[in-house]
């Protein structure tokens, strides 16, 4: 029981003042706590830590120590604490009020949670969780995947807990993955675990689920998203993923999904390799793989190939109205040139040249404006090669008198 304070107060009876000791209602401080957190120091550490498990709702102590007491250094050697320390660490921030440890069943580890100070602390807009015992298991083993994927730090996963929180009444994004990986080049893959077996309808209907809701272009600024755009873009777009891995410790399982997906692909009568257009993957848990972040690449590369496409057809474009503008101008040099007589005999000749082919009388447009321009054509060769005759006679004549250039005699 908390011990009682007392206080002492001045009462005025009259004109003269007592002092009487008025036991306080309030319970006294906890000595024990304050002492002990008296010297605590909020480090970068900490806060990422109290952000993991709030993001996550609950975790272990194993789950914390990979995420912020092990890894490599800048040389590539593994470093690591014993767990008393990070027990001890994590005591001074319950201690402190930014988390709370619960146990669980007997050989287990305990539990830690973000207590509502912590999610303040940290700037998350979320309930602190409470423990599920139907999902436990699964729970703690979607963490184990999440730190499998992201090398241990987390960065660029999305978690379910995450992702509820942004999801208002009235709004629908179809089915909630276990957490949401994204690529390097800003791919979105919807990361489902399996651990109870489903019926391979209810793995049908949520392969239709994510079909419906498969996103068909990553957005070009979306590499330089940070995950809280990442997640508002989701929500904003009803759900849409660029693909769904599912993780599974059972091989049979996994082959009862893929071949749901299968099915949707043929009913969707989508002419791809098996799972590859909607892209559907199916590994193994243990250990877990991320899936090929492939899509971003691909797009790059169909921008390029349509960015040349649109530069060969503007350049065939111009090069076409390069050569109208030269046939028109060719046409109107053609019917100033020929005299109305000329005309109508070039139209006579392809009119008869038709004829000897086995076709119709009749000129099309085209026909005739080619009728034309070829008669003036031949009638400026005859002209210049007649003015090369002409002016080969003169000189003939010239070298015949003995014409001087120089003296011009």
């Amino acid at each position: 029981m908390p011990t009682k304070r007392c206080q002492v107060l001045r009462v005025q009876v009259g004109s003269v003042y007592k002092e009487e000791k008025v036991v306080s209602r309030k319970p006294a401080k906890n000595n024990k706590i304050t002492k002990k957190t008296s010297g605590f120091k909020l480090q970068d550490r900490d806060l990422h830590i109290v952000w993991f498990v709030a993001v996550h709702g609950y975790v272990t102590m194993p789950h914390i120590k990979l995420f912020a007491f092990e890894g490599r250094n800048d040389w590539g050697q593994w470093e690591s604490v014993s767990e008393q320390a990070v027990y001890r660490r994590l005591k001074t921030l319950c201690d402190a009020g930014l988390l709370a440890h619960q146990r669980t069943w007997y050989g287990d580890h305990g539990i830690y949670r973000a207590t509502k100070v912590g999610l303040e602390t940290v700037g998350i807009d979320l309930a602190p969780s409470r423990l599920d015992r139907r999902d436990y298991d699964h729970d703690l083993r979607v963490v184990d995947l999440a730190l499998g994927l992201t090398d241990h730090s987390c960065e660029g996963w999305i978690t379910e807990r995450q992702i509820r929180g942004r999801i208002r009444p009235g709004m629908s994004i179809g089915r909630v993955p276990d957490g949401l990986l994204l690529g390097p080049g800003g791919e979105r893959w919807a990361a489902e675990l399996e651990i109870s077996g489903k019926e391979t309808q209810r793995y049908h209907d949520a392969c239709d689920r994510y079909a419906d809701r498969h996103r068909d272009r990553i957005p070009d600024d979306s590499p330089f998203w940070e995950p809280e755009e990442h997640l508002d873009d989701y929500i904003g777009s009803g759900g849409e993923v660029d693909g769904v891995v599912w993780y599974f410790f059972s091989d049979k399982k996994r082959c009862r999904a893929l071949a749901a997906a299968e099915k949707i692909i043929a009913d969707r009568s989508y002419d791809h390799y098996s799972t590859e257009h909607l892209r559907f993957r199916f590994h193994g848990a243990d250990p877990p793989g991320p899936p090929p972040f492939e899509k971003w690449e691909e797009q790059e590369e169909e921008d390029l190939l349509e960015a040349q496409r649109l530069a060969r057809e503007r350049r065939e474009e111009a090069a076409r109205q390069a050569q109208e503008r030269r046939r028109a101008e060719a046409l109107a040099a053609a019917r100033h040139y020929l005299t109305p007589k000329e005309q109508e005999k070039a139209m006579e000749i392809v009119r008869r040249r038709k004829h000897e082919q086995g076709r119709s009388w009749q000129l099309t447009r085209g026909e005739c404006e080619e009728a034309l321009i070829e008669a003036m054509t031949n009638k400026r060769e005859r002209e210049q090669e007649k003015e090369r005759r002409r002016q080969q006679t003169k000189d003939s004549i010239k070298q015949f008198l003995g014409w001087n250039q120089e003296t011009g005699r």
